[in-house]
């Protein structure tokens, strides 16, 4: 069973694309909070949705953590030069730092 969830996990985590070796971070991170959450879990249908679960949420967060930050810079003015107090489409700009 374990071996069925851990390709299973790796798939799902390579589905979110990551390498080879955060995909196996991912499926190793997942077998070991199962293994700490053993005797809540009832049935095979169970803890493979459990697993799924973790899965995806460890992979979201390692997706997350690969986003390069950014910089807003808010300007003051319109394209028209004029005092932009409303809140337009135009005003922010981002650069990746």
């Amino acid at each position: 069973m374990a071996a069925d969830l851990r390709r299973r996990i790796v798939t799902l985590a390579r589905g979110f694309r990551l390498d080879s070796d955060s995909a196996e971070d991912v499926a190793q991170d997942t077998m070991l909070k199962l293994w700490t959450i053993r005797e809540k879990i009832d049935d095979k249908p169970s803890a493979a949705a459990m697993a799924t679960t973790i899965a995806r949420h460890l992979s979201i967060s390692r997706c997350v953590l690969m986003i390069p930050p950014t910089l807003s810079i808010a300007m003051s003015t319109d394209w028209n030069g004029r005092n932009a107090g409303r809140t337009s489409k135009a005003r922010c700009i981002s650069f990746t730092v």
